[in-house]
This record gives C-alpha cells, structure tokens and sequence, in this order.
C-alpha cells in the first residue's frame, strides 16, 4: 500500500478493531538473519499446484531455515500413512497488498453500507494489512493440508482459503472426522513451535510478531523477508 494516510488509516483501523492486536504490534523485531530456503530440496510434499492456493510468486515455496527444520518435525511426528502438503509460505508485502487491497474491494461491493472500520475489521479477518508485516511476508508462515498415503487430503471442515464460520480453527458444526484431523494437525504443529491463527485452521507461523506474543517471547526473530535473505540467490 503507498505511503500515506490511507495507509495509516488502515493500520490504525486494524488495531483498534481486533482485541490484542495493539499488543502484537507493540512487539519489537530483532531480525536475526535467517535465509530463506526453497522447501522443495527437503524431503517434505510441497506444490504450485494447487486450485486454492492463490499466490504465483517465485518465493511462495520459500520459509525461513528455522520454519523447514520444525515442518521436518511435524510431519515426522504425524500418524503413519498421513504427511503435511505445503502449499504458500513466503509472500512478497508487494503482494499483501495487492490481496488486502482485492478483498477490501470485494466486501465493499457486497457491503456498500458499511462503514470504513466495519470493513476494515472484516477484512483483516481474512487478509491482514502490509503495514503490520504480516506472517507470510517474514517467511515464518505456512498453509498446509494434510493428505494420505495417495496424496488425497483429509476432510478438514472446509477447503484452504474458503470463506465462511468453518475457516475457524474451533468452528462449531464440524463433522467429528474433521475435528479430529484439525486436532493431529494442530497437535504436530505446536509440538514442533509453530502457533496457529484461530481464524484460518491451515495457517501456521513461527518467529513473526504474532507467534512472540502468542509464547510469551520477547521479540519476534523474524521481519519483512526480501529476496536478499533466499539461499543461493
């Protein structure tokens, strides 16, 4: 998002509608370097193609070398015949953008009535603003599915990036098959370190402003991701 007062509106907007949020943001980031890896040259299941998973980035198979060592063991740690299928990490800010600026226009086409922080809230639900650095854009994050032994997924509720109450980590009315995968997953997940958005069940992160606050850390190790920090660039 250009420089400005929007930006500054949205930023503040943001804040003041979702509850802690100040506190993430007041989180400092001690940037500690880490590359950028390509999670293709890991044995772990990694794809572009997938019909849910927006991003077309060159980086979007990219993660800090810290967040590929703890995917290793989550997916070591799950039940025989099940393995994690990776499918976004690092997204450019150039890029958040373009996606928080899409959604916002989507919801103010089906909400002409709503006001700018009404929208605002809404939208950081789904899309959180470049401003804050979000998760994908520091290489800490990842959206992941599980699949079996043949490469089908498992029956998690809902589908990657669909819209609705059952995104929700917790969300009521779910099928007990799909409690219990959303339950392996999460439990793989934070024994390896990682710390979940309850609001998007496939979104995972690990050393960004909101997995500090979540551990009770004192900084976050990882800030906005470029080009530069990618092995072998």
């Amino acid at each position: 998002m250009p420089e400005g007062s929007s930006g500054t509106a949205v930023t503040v907007r943001w804040v003041n509608c979702y509850d802690k949020r100040s506190r993430v943001l007041a989180v400092p980031i001690q940037e500690c370097g880490e590359p950028l890896v390509d999670l293709r040259g890991y044995p772990l299941l990694a794809t572009t193609d997938h019909p849910k998973a927006q991003s077309q980035t060159k980086t979007r198979l990219h993660c800090r070398e810290g967040v590929a060592q703890r995917l290793l063991l989550a997916d070591a740690r799950l039940p025989e015949g099940l393995r994690l299928l990776i499918l976004e990490c690092h997204r450019p800010l150039e890029l958040q953008d373009v996606y928080w600026e899409t959604q916002l226009k989507t919801l103010q086409e089906r909400h002409p009535d709503w006001s700018e922080d009404k929208l605002s809230t809404e939208n950081a639900k789904f899309v959180a603003p470049p401003e804050i650095v979000p998760p994908h854009s520091t290489g800490g994050a990842a959206d992941l599915v599980l699949v079996d032994a043949d490469g089908k997924e498992l029956d998690m509720g809902s589908s990657l990036n669909e819209k609705g109450h059952l995104m929700r980590t917790d969300a009521r009315g779910l099928p007990e098959e799909a409690k219990r995968n959303r339950s392996v997953l999460l439990e793989v997940m934070e024994s390896a370190g990682f710390v979940n958005y309850g609001h998007e069940w496939w979104h995972f992160s690990y050393g960004d402003r909101y997995w500090a606050y979540t551990k009770g850390e004192p900084a976050a190790i990882y800030g906005a991701a470029s080009w530069d920090l990618v092995t072998g660039a």
